[in-house]
Order: structure tokens, then sequence, then C-alpha cells
């Protein structure tokens, strides 16, 4: 009789069936019905690509007019020292907290993670306002702080999105989806800066 380790028999028994990812085959997922009109294919609101769309949105409405904002240069700032002290909190924070964001995504989900992402990039835009307002620096200190928080969130988010909607065989086209909403966010932008001038 051959010597057999206790691992491996035990090993053995994990494995009697075969592995239920090797059954799947390729384009054999069931996607929600999609509409025909006029010969155009309309997709469903939860389909992989319409998703991935709206993720692309969310980064259009967030990220995109951040973008608008620093392209005023000194995010419209008579000075930009106080939009150079704001993002040097906000790269300080999301850099620590780009850790933290995976877990806490694995735990609450891509649904609230990129809600709360979110919320930071509106709190730096209205801090801006209020500065013009009250000259409140402090607020504009902080709104960049918190921007980096949630910017890690969003991020993590994200990328996690578009890999999770995707099937194996298109990756690209999703990424491009995404990028292509994502950067007309900051190619609308910039027209705003190129109008003031």
């Amino acid at each position: 009789m051959e010597n057999v380790s206790p691992a491996l028999v035990e090993a053995g028994k994990l494995h009697t069936e075969e592995d239920p990812a090797s059954m799947i085959i390729p384009g054999s997922a069931q996607l929600p019905k999609s509409y025909h009109f006029c010969g155009v294919t309309i997709f469903a609101y939860t389909h992989p690509r319409i998703q991935v769309a709206m993720l692309g949105m969310v980064i259009f409405l967030t990220v995109g007019m951040y973008h608008v904002l620093s392209a005023l240069g000194g995010a419209g700032q008579v000075t930009a020292y106080l939009a150079d002290m704001a993002s040097i909190a906000l790269y300080t924070v999301f850099a620590f907290f780009a850790l933290i964001a995976p877990p806490c995504l694995n735990y609450f989900g891509i649904r609230y993670t990129l809600c709360f992402g979110g919320i930071g990039y509106a709190v730096y835009a209205a801090s801006l306002w209020c500065f013009n307002h009250t000259g409140n620096e402090s607020f504009v200190i902080f709104a960049g702080a918190w921007n980096g928080l949630s910017a890690a969130f969003l991020w993590t988010a994200e990328r996690t999105g578009i890999t999770a909607y995707a099937t194996e065989d298109n990756k690209g086209l999703y990424v491009a989806i995404f990028y292509t909403v994502y950067q007309i966010g900051t190619m609308v932008g910039s027209a705003i800066p190129i109008g003031q001038n």
C-alpha cells in the first residue's frame, strides 16, 4: 500500500465534483431582455453595459467636475495657495485611505461605497463656493481632506464595478465605455475655462 498523507486524502474529498468555474461556457450567461425599436437595440437598465455607462456618469459628475475646478487654476480663486493646501490634504488622506477602502468595499458593497465616494467631491465644490462668500479657509482644507477620503472609496468601487460587470471577453469594451463617458465629462468641463478666457 502506498503511503498517502492525511492532508492529501482530505483534499481528495473536497474535489469530488468538477469545479463549477470550469463548467461555465463563454457567452452562456443570461443577460436582461433587450428591446428593439426602429432597428436600435435598447438595453435594459440592469444590463451590464448600462450599469458601466451609469458608473461612468457617476465619475463624469464627480471627478469630471473636480477636474473643471482644477483647470480653472487655483480652483477659480485669486491665488492658488488655498487650492494647493486643499490638494495636499486631499492626496495625503487619499494615500492612507486607499489601503482601507478595499475591505470596506467588501463589507458594504459597490453601491454604498460608490455613494459615499461621491460625497467628497460635492463637499469640495461647496467649500470653494462657501469660501467665496465667507472667506472660511479651514473649511476648504477640511473639504480637501474629506475629498481624499471619499476619493479612495470612489475609485476602489469604480474599478471593482468595471471588472465585476464585464465578462472576460468584454472587459476591454466595458473599460472603453467607462472611460469614454468619464473623459466626456472632463472634455465638457474643460470647455468652461476656455469659454471664460
